[in-house]
């Protein structure tokens, strides 16, 4: 896992259960970054609004939240 300070804050705009993805949106820029399930750490459940720490990666079509954490 990335050290604290290479960790982004935001909250999640959106999450889709029956598909398992979902958008965040980053604190200090308001950049909506796509994550899936997979990305969410011990696999907590997400709801619209719950604010969360990130790293921002790279994927094939842009940007993409991992290592989410809940706060």
């Amino acid at each position: 896992m990335e050290h604290p300070e290479n960790r982004s804050k935001g909250k999640v705009k959106f999450y889709n259960r029956k598909y398992c993805f979902g958008f965040v949106i980053v604190d200090e820029s308001g950049e909506e970054i796509y994550f899936k399930r997979g990305y969410v750490v011990d696999e907590v459940e997400l709801d619209e609004g719950d604010a969360v720490t990130f790293v921002i990666g790279e994927a094939k079509r842009g940007p993409v939240a991992k290592e989410i954490q809940k706060l």
